[in-house]
């Protein structure tokens, strides 16, 4: 055996050990492997326990009322998520593991209740439709690989986990936030205005969805007049260069929502999550949420938009 193939069996073992050891050591459930929400004075303490009070601990997981989980398999989902998403995603939905740190993009920390790859407006959670097609089928061009080999009960409660993680964690940080802006106001007061916040974020996500209008036909009068866009009104190619190559000369990365310096991609080698045409029309229209990409908003008409993606499928082909 190769040294290489050695180190490869080595990691993989490792974590597989690992897993093993997380999933029976203690409570038989996340809470054997989840680190407690850190606090750093008595007024976060008093935070962390009205969140517990809602929340409930990782041991004993509940979901708020009013909150988009009918009925969640939180105990299945919990022990999936040990076993297959532990290792990139950590315990609590931080993303900040060893194996973490080895990919480019970095995993997401759900814990901003903000994914990139999603139908809904820009400041808004995804649809649980969104979040299943990630775990079911990966996202191209990143360490989210496919889990579509999970039994279906499996999948669905490990989704069910996803979604409590990214609520429990965006009620924690915006509380977090808010505390410290806030010196002279109560931390269950703090709290209960924070969840309520987030209770609106989450509530008729239907109603956020971007429209996807009736596309034009792709002919190649659609990708010279995408083009010109690319380069001109759309501004795209500030980021991207003339050419889709990524990054101009003389240019810099721009920080994420996660504190990450974040690069333009270049386009021609296609691009990261879904290659549907609606997708990435939603992207043209209203940006990628948590990053310096910003969307077309008014600048382009639907069909100005649309010429858009057809340049942006020509530059990948």
């Amino acid at each position: 055996m190769r040294v290489g193939e050695a180190v490869g069996v080595a990691v993989v073992v490792g974590l597989a050990a690992l897993g093993v050891v997380l999933l029976f050591a203690g409570e038989p459930s996340v809470a054997g492997a989840a680190r407690q929400e850190r606090v750093e004075n008595e007024r976060e303490a008093a935070l962390l326990a009205a969140l517990e009070a809602e929340f409930g601990s990782w041991a004993t997981p509940q979901v708020p009322a009013d909150l988009p989980l009918a009925e969640p398999d939180l105990a299945r989902g919990a022990r999936v998520w040990l076993s297959q998403c532990l290792q990139c995603h950590g315990a609590t939905g931080d993303a900040n593991t060893p194996t973490a740190a080895m990919h480019k993009p970095r995993p997401r920390d759900l814990r901003h209740g903000i994914v990139k790859y999603k139908s809904t407006e820009r400041g808004y959670p995804p649809l649980r439709e969104d979040l299943e097609r990630s775990v079911r089928l990966g996202i191209t061009g990143t360490g989210m690989s496919s889990f579509r080999g999970l039994p279906e009960p499996d999948l669905q409660a490990v989704l069910d986990w996803t979604t409590y993680v990214m609520l429990r964690g965006q009620t924690w940080m915006r509380a977090k936030d808010a505390l410290a802006a806030s010196p002279d106001t109560a931390p269950e007061a703090v709290l209960a205005a924070e969840l309520d916040t987030v209770r609106g974020l989450w509530s008729d996500l239907q109603r956020k969805v971007v429209a996807v209008p009736q596309r034009p036909t792709p002919d190649a009068a659609a990708v010279e007049r995408g083009g010109h866009l690319f380069r001109g009104r759309a501004a795209c190619a500030t980021c991207h260069s003339d050419d889709g190559s990524g990054l101009p000369d003389g240019a810099v990365a721009l920080p994420d929502a996660w504190g990450w310096d974040v690069e333009p991609r270049d386009l021609r080698g296609g691009w990261r999550g879904s290659r549907d045409a609606a997708d990435l029309f939603r992207r043209v229209r209203v940006g990628i949420d948590g990053t310096p990409m910003p969307g077309v908003g008014d600048t382009l008409t639907d069909d100005e938009a649309w010429d858009v993606v057809t340049f942006l499928e020509t530059l990948a082909e």
